[in-house]
């Protein structure tokens, strides 16, 4: 089975021009870490991870994209460590047990824009009650369980979503920095259970993150004549994590901000190949035991602005861990060191969104 283990032997099989674009992005290393396992723990080590041989002697890989300083260190046998459970293992009866009614009756409890609402086939737009912005709004999903969407739904959510957006700028002409993020159950900082979508439009710039992505690509294209994206999906589908659609780019990054990692690239806003596409994705994800995770779309400005051209519509997924532990899935190596810790092979996030891209 293909594995990130493996990504050295398959760099050193690109042809020259392929390998020295990868090269210019990735730094890949590869190397063993090494303990002693005590005979007091060989036996609870070997039912825990599979064999002591593999504690004793671990595999990990490093790799670092040496344009954008993101960077993820990989060790599969993270994945197994032994965690204390909640008891909220089962998500289907936690969700039920939900009596936070604010969503579920989102024209009685929840705040209205100050131009009203908006409604689709499937959810409804209210304002947040608590902003982080000056337009920060919700699409609340007609249904309360979060993970019970059909491709139809999800497409709807995002037309409204889209709605929205236009309404604020159309109300407020400076409000021209769109984002649209999902927060799925609590791992993911949903503050309610019940379905929903957050809608943000800013100013007077985008918020730091998206701006260092464009400020990056514009550098990028004065240094190597070339899209940063482009050249950033390439370098992941000539090793195997890149798929090329019709109508977007799939890829599984080599340096995910957490596990299960995907991006989903669009050349414009189409709410309707845009929900097909992250349906699938979702899905995908959903087949590897995903039930909490974030979904950021970052979109470049609804007006004309300079350095902005050619900007693409760009979707993160990822995945934020078991829901019946109570360790956090981020510690000091990703909110200080900014290195990521990895548990999940790419290659296999890869093979299974593949298997629903149609």
């Amino acid at each position: 089975m293909v594995s990130i283990i493996d990504l050295p032997e398959r760099i050193g099989r690109l042809p020259a021009q392929n390998k020295a674009l990868f090269n210019r992005f990735f730094q890949v290393s590869r190397y063993t870490g090494r303990c002693v396992v005590p005979p007091t723990m060989k036996l609870w080590v070997d039912k825990s991870f599979d064999g002591v041989s593999k504690v004793a002697s671990q595999r990990i890989v490093r790799v670092d994209n040496l344009l954008m300083f993101e960077g993820a260190l990989y060790n599969e046998l993270r994945s197994k460590r032994p965690m204390s459970l909640h008891s909220t293992a089962d998500i289907d009866k936690t969700v039920n047990e939900d009596h936070n009614t604010a969503f579920r009756n989102p024209l009685k409890m929840t705040p209205s824009d100050t131009f009203g609402r908006l409604k689709g086939p499937h959810s409804i737009t209210a304002a947040n009650i608590a902003k982080y912005d000056k337009w920060h709004g919700l699409v609340v999903f007609n249904k309360h369980h979060p993970l019970n969407f059909t491709q139809s739904e999800l497409t709807a959510h995002l037309d409204l979503a889209m709605r929205w957006i236009k309404k604020v700028h159309n109300t407020d002409k400076k409000a021209d920095y769109p984002f649209i993020m999902w927060n799925c159950l609590w791992r993911a900082a949903a503050s309610l259970i019940h379905g929903h979508m957050q809608l943000i439009v800013t100013q007077p710039r985008h918020f730091s993150g998206i701006e260092l992505y464009n400020n990056l690509r514009e550098t990028y294209k004065v240094m190597f004549n070339g899209d940063m994206f482009n050249d950033l999906f390439e370098s992941h589908r000539m090793v195997g994590l890149g798929v090329e659609l019709n109508d977007c780019r799939v890829y599984c990054s080599l340096t995910p901000a957490k596990d299960k990692g995907t991006w989903l690239l669009f050349d414009k806003w189409d709410s309707k190949r845009i929900g097909k596409r992250l349906y699938q994705a979702l899905t995908g994800l959903k087949s590897m035991g995903m039930v909490s995770f974030n979904v950021g779309m970052y979109l470049p400005p609804i007006k004309k602005v300079d350095g902005w051209k050619g900007f693409p519509i760009m979707i993160s997924i990822v995945d934020r861990g078991k829901i019946s532990t109570p360790t956090a899935d981020i510690g000091a190596m990703e909110l200080i060191a900014g290195q990521d810790v990895i548990e999940t092979d790419p290659y296999k996030v890869m093979s299974a969104i593949k298997k629903y891209l149609k």
